[in-house]
């Protein structure tokens, strides 16, 4: 994974990942296989995506910052920390 993507919110470009790609809907952020299969996560307002490591994707959007692991097996979506001044410069 390299890079990262933006898009409105809510309508972001597709971000390439080892074996699929992750992209977001007005509500969720959506992991999608190469065999087609699907896996989607609450998460609205995304606007940003971006690699931060080997199987992570970070989701950027007004109301938080996301984590998703993309490991086959390990999926899941966390709501990375941050003060809440920052959150409410962000807002």
């Amino acid at each position: 994974m390299s890079g990262g993507v933006t898009g409105k919110a809510g309508n972001s470009l597709p971000m390439s990942i080892s074996n699929g790609i992750v992209y977001a809907t007005a509500d969720e952020l959506v992991l999608r296989r190469a065999d087609g299969s699907e896996q989607r996560y609450s998460a609205p307002g995304v606007r940003d995506l971006f690699a931060i490591g080997e199987g992570w994707a970070e989701a950027r959007a007004d109301v938080a910052i996301f984590a998703l692991r993309t490991d086959m097996g390990r999926e899941r979506l966390y709501v990375l920390p941050e003060p809440q001044a920052v959150r409410e410069k962000r807002q």
